[in-house]
């Protein structure tokens, strides 16, 4: 990973688009990516990726700090969950309270970001940059990753069972297909049954024309599981 720098000046990033999301989507990061950026001769090298645990999240953090081991600072940022569950830290690694990991956590907030990490290394080059400065550069080295172009929308899908009487097969196919719906499992028998997975928010609609299309004979086993997954 540590070829796969790109060097970038201390400027203003692109502005991000923000936009309203659904109930069952979120935006994070699309890749992995690393950009440095020099300020007075010290380097900040940052990098970003898309976690979904706050483990996964340590375990980068640390990997990149073994990269850069001889770094000064390794000052980070991260947010993971979705909705009310969300979860975040943020460290300034030695550098001055407030001038480092608040900055990067302030970019992913601007991004309304989440299940994201940004990991900075830091080089000394020799000037102090003084509080306002640090926290200028920091804040600049995560919108060098976290630039629009980098993020996606990924959904939170939910899995729905159920069976049915076979004449209802037809209109049991169309309603879920025009929920978008991926069928997992599809199992004819005596009493045919199918497992989709869909969007979390279209869930309760499938199921309300499930019933209808088979005037109430669609039949339901308990609560299904839940996951991530991309855009």
């Amino acid at each position: 990973m540590r070829g796969q720098i790109v060097r970038n000046s201390l400027r203003s990033v692109g502005r991000f688009e923000r936009g309203t999301t659904a109930s069952d989507e979120y935006r994070t990061v699309r890749d992995f990516k690393r950009m440095e950026v020099a300020v007075k001769n010290s380097r900040f090298i940052a990098s970003t990726l898309s976690v979904d645990s706050e483990g996964k999240a340590k375990d980068f953090i640390e990997k990149v700090s073994k990269e850069f081991h001889d770094a000064r600072h390794h000052c980070f940022a991260y947010k993971v969950g979705v909705g009310k569950r969300q979860k975040y830290r943020y460290s300034d690694a030695g550098e001055p309270s407030g001038t480092a990991g608040r900055p990067i956590f302030e970019v992913i907030e601007q991004r309304r970001l989440t299940n994201v990490v940004v990991a900075v290394s830091r080089y000394f080059g020799g000037v102090e940059l003084g509080t306002g400065g640090l926290a200028r550069a920091y804040r600049q080295s995560a919108l060098s990753v976290l630039d629009y172009r980098n993020t996606q929308i990924r959904y939170i899908n939910t899995t729905l069972s159920f069976s049915y009487p076979f004449e209802f097969t037809s209109v049991v196919h169309r309603s879920v297909s025009l929920a978008k719906a991926r069928i997992l499992e599809n199992l004819f028998g005596e009493i045919p049954s199918m497992k989709v997975e869909l969007r979390a928010s279209r869930a309760r609609t499938l199921r309300e024309k499930l019933l209808d299309a088979t005037n109430g004979q669609v039949t339901f086993p308990p609560k299904a599981n839940s996951s991530a997954k991309p855009e």
